[in-house]
């Protein structure tokens, strides 16, 4: 079976750092840990001690390559998530939207697969063009697998 593609899967412009750095933050307000993809993807998932990241977050991914809704929330310490699935998510920053929203909306039709139509388009077009990008992101994510790290929150 031939594999779907967009035909612009775009690479983050979010430093690591910024990316770990945000998300410490929200897994100590959560009290949970998130796995972290290059490219700014972000896994909402358990992991136990005896198990890899990494082979986790490659399990998950390949699964997300067939999510297609989003949603796009606004994060109070700036910049927002489009999450995907309940699991899985994906940050674009003020700045990289900034740099970019211009792109999006000339190359908008290579971030649609084959044949896609858009109903019910968000009343905030921002929020639906950052939505549309990020899940481009994640499937650069998927095809150019690149796991980061686990960010856990820190005991107290």
């Amino acid at each position: 079976m031939e594999d779907i593609r967009l035909n612009w899967e775009p690479k983050s412009l979010v430093p690591l750092a910024e990316l770990e750095e945000k998300f410490q933050f929200y897994a100590d307000d959560l009290k949970s840990s998130i796995l972290i993809l290059k490219n700014g993807s972000l896994l909402f998932v358990k992991v136990f001690e005896n198990e890899n990241d990494e082979v986790i977050a490659k399990k998950c991914v390949e699964e997300a390559k067939f999510f297609i809704d989003f949603r796009t929330v606004e994060l109070k310490q700036g910049g927002w998530l489009v999450g995907l699935h309940d699991a899985v998510a994906v940050y674009v920053s003020f700045d990289e939207y900034k740099q970019q929203r211009a792109e999006i909306k000339k190359r908008f039709e290579e971030l649609k697969f084959p044949g896609e139509e858009f109903f019910n388009q968000s009343n905030n077009e921002d929020h639906f063009l950052i939505g549309v990008y990020a899940r481009g992101k994640l499937q650069y994510d998927v095809h150019n697998f690149a796991f980061f790290k686990r960010v856990a929150a820190r005991v107290n």
